[in-house]
């Protein structure tokens, strides 16, 4: 996933894990950040053989103690290459997730969520065929909806899993195969697996 669209996402991932990090030392706030890595499952109608994407992304979620509910601020970075016949085919979307998110504690070091909220995702297809390039994309707004747990293997590490649904399509140029633009579908399910830090 070397392409400037990821390379930008994920160099915000220190960012916001640093802007974070920044209530750790006040009493009154709580939270969690977590480095997730898993894959992304897409339409193959629309994606081809380009319906399975890998992502690594950062879970943060932040709130005061006397909130009912966490404000969630995730990013992630999902991708797709592949070449058949010398021909190269790669896609790729970076996604912000906002919204709230409430974590339960269940004793034991469990600690299990649920969230939703608005998706803002830029979808980008690039192709090499008969050496001849083509690259669309596009920017949509979407809704998001997850549960996962994490488990506190100390007072501030965490292990964890998360699974969440994200809708929308974008208005790209389809290359497979080549029928003009049209919308493409980005619905699909995302999940993996996290290591995290809590405050």
């Amino acid at each position: 996933m070397k392409t400037p669209l990821t390379t930008n996402m994920l160099a915000l991932l220190p960012a916001l894990a640093l802007a974070a990090g920044s209530h750790v030392h006040a009493d009154d706030w709580t939270g969690h950040t977590s480095l997730m890595m898993g894959s992304k499952s897409i339409p193959e109608d629309d994606w081809a053989k380009d319906d399975e994407h890998g992502v690594i992304g950062v879970i943060t979620d932040f709130r005061q103690t006397r909130w009912p509910v966490s404000i969630a601020i995730d990013l992630f970075g999902t991708g797709s290459e592949r070449k058949t016949n010398g021909d190269r085919f790669d896609t790729y979307t970076a996604e912000m997730h906002l919204g709230v998110r409430k974590v339960f504690e269940l004793g034991q070091g469990f600690h299990p969520y649920i969230g939703g909220g608005l998706a803002l995702i830029n979808a980008l297809q690039e192709s090499e065929i008969d050496d001849a390039k083509r690259e669309d994309e596009d920017n949509i707004t979407a809704g998001w909806v997850g549960i996962g747990t994490y488990y506190s293997l100390t007072d501030s590490i965490t292990v964890g899993a998360d699974l969440r649904y994200v809708g929308g399509s974008a208005e790209l140029d389809n290359i497979y195969p080549k029928t003009g633009n049209r919308d493409i579908d980005l619905a699909g399910s995302m999940g993996g697996l996290s290591l995290g830090y809590q405050w």
